[in-house]
């Protein structure tokens, strides 16, 4: 699960006109009148007034630039900042917003260029160096995202992602302790917690400690019920270490909750076959055929099989009705 950090934030900084001075001319006026109502062709028009007019040609452009994207042109848009911080290189906001339109054309090279202006003039914003640390990341300049990474969250605290991603170069880079150790500074109250502790445990089995991961998949089925990864990942864990009877049981508590549990109750049926829980084996794979799944009438094939091989008519002739017409 490969995680980055989005411009969406940054993003919402396009969306936003400069608003003129009291000495700015009236078509700039107009331009952001109309930028506010959704009209943006008129504000384009109008903007372009402005320019002629040397209108503040460095908010005119960065307004038409803003005006562009919205009207769903990013490359004119491109152009239009590019004029604008040509005018005024001390203008941060004209380097921000190109930084992060290149990041969404994925110019990443000139993303790098544009925010490393932005950052001389504006060093203390943590999006700008989340975004440029995400840029680096998808050139994989691993060390120096991390570092910036790093940074971002040093400056604001609440960009708890930003663990995730750093979990992710450290994964790449093959140090798993390193991966884990971040993963731990992610808050329980953070939205993507649920993965945070999935992405533990699987590093966990991957550094040989089942014991941990057991825990930790626990915790995962304990933090979402609902969801039925942590309860895939906990069965396996279990079989992993020769509990499968337990396994089944957590199994059962699953499905219980959950009546589309199809993936589940297909795992627990193999369990089931291969320990030779034939009851328990008819049932996980009775439920995922009569939800649905075609895997779970391969499975009731192998366990006909095996009732024919024991010569037992009544689980055979159950299992044949049910294959014939789908019911119970």
């Amino acid at each position: 699960m490969r995680h980055q950090i989005k411009s969406t934030a940054l993003l919402l900084i396009l969306m936003l006109p400069l608003q003129q001075h009291a000495q700015d001319g009236k078509y700039l006026s107009k331009g952001n009148e109309h930028y506010r109502n959704g009209e943006y062709t008129e504000a384009i028009r109008n903007y372009r007034v402005a320019i002629d007019k040397g209108d503040n040609p460095a908010f005119s452009w960065f307004n038409l630039a803003n005006a562009w994207y919205q009207n769903g042109n990013p490359e004119k848009a491109v152009s239009c900042y590019e004029i604008s911080v040509e005018i005024a290189p001390e203008f941060p906001r004209g380097w921000i917003n190109l930084g992060v339109l290149y990041y969404e054309l994925q110019d990443y090279s000139a993303c790098i260029a544009a925010l490393d202006r932005a950052l001389e003039l504006q060093a203390a914003d943590a999006m700008i160096w989340s975004l440029l640390a995400s840029a680096h990341n998808e050139l994989e300049h691993y060390g120096i995202a991390a570092v910036y990474f790093e940074k971002a969250i040093e400056i604001d605290s609440s960009l708890s992602d930003v663990y995730l991603v750093l979990c992710n170069i450290a994964r790449i880079t093959g140090d798993n302790s390193e991966a884990l150790r971040w993963l731990s500074r992610y808050p329980k109250t953070g939205g993507q917690f649920y993965d945070v502790l999935l992405i533990s445990g699987e590093l966990q089995l991957d550094s040989g400690d089942t014991t941990a991961a057991l825990a930790t998949f626990r915790q995962c089925t304990a933090t979402n019920p609902s969801r039925i990864q942590g309860w895939i990942s906990l069965v396996n864990v279990l079989k992993k270490m020769g509990a499968t009877y337990t396994a089944l049981v957590e199994a059962d508590r699953a499905i219980e909750n959950d009546n589309s549990s199809v993936s589940l109750a297909l795992l627990a049926g193999r369990i089931a076959f291969e320990c030779g829980y034939y009851e328990k084996t008819e049932k996980y794979f009775n439920y995922a055929y009569q939800n649905g799944s075609a895997d779970g009438a391969v499975g009731l094939g192998n366990l006909l099989v095996i009732y024919e091989k024991y010569g037992d008519s009544l689980k055979v002739n159950r299992i044949r009705t049910v294959l014939a017409d789908g019911t119970r």
